[in-house]
């Protein structure tokens, strides 16, 4: 297949280029971005995310009533001898214990 070169061409005037200049009308039909739906855009999902943290955290706080706690700790207040109960619990330290425990017999390993 041969080539077509046109090697003469006819020279263009300048009022023939500035006829075809239509700088507006190329602009116009540039294509728009295709228009994304709301529910599929960033800002969506970041104030879903945050009015679902400010529920949660809200359900949380209403959910645990301060009434009940100071409530149930007065209808059960200490008794006198809570500290005699306490003292008769505690660990008995009279003994001696080693703080480091020596290795056992089948892990030693002689000469060493």
């Amino acid at each position: 297949m041969k080539r077509k070169i046109t090697i003469d061409r006819p020279t263009i005037d300048s009022k023939e280029i500035a006829s075809k200049q239509d700088f507006s009308n190329v602009i116009n039909n540039i294509p728009t971005a295709p228009t994304v739906p709301f529910y599929k855009t960033v800002w969506f999902y970041t104030t879903l995310a945050c009015m679902a943290g400010i529920t949660i955290i809200t359900v949380n706080q209403l959910g645990t009533d301060p009434k009940n706690e100071i409530s149930a700790a007065t209808e059960n207040p200490p008794q006198a001898n809570s500290t005699a109960h306490i003292a008769s619990n505690e660990l008995n330290y009279n003994e001696d214990t080693p703080c480091i425990h020596p290795p056992e017999k089948k892990m030693d390993i002689p000469m060493t």
